[in-house]
This record gives C-alpha cells, structure tokens and sequence, in this order.
C-alpha cells in the first residue's frame, strides 16, 4: 500500500511512472 500511496501523487505529473512503477518505482522518481 505505501507505494501505491506515493504513486497516486505522481501520476499526475508523470502518468509514465504508473507502468514503470512496477519494474523501477526509484528510476521513476528521477523521471
């Protein structure tokens, strides 16, 4: 649930880290 959490701020600013959050949720924080 934590990274759903923190996911569900950055979709809106990069809907990209929704399908990379899965493979790389840290490279996606760079992105």
């Amino acid at each position: 649930m934590e990274p759903a959490a923190h996911e569900t701020s950055i979709p809106q600013n990069r809907p990209s880290q929704n399908r990379g959050r899965t493979a790389a949720p840290a490279k996606h924080d760079k992105y």
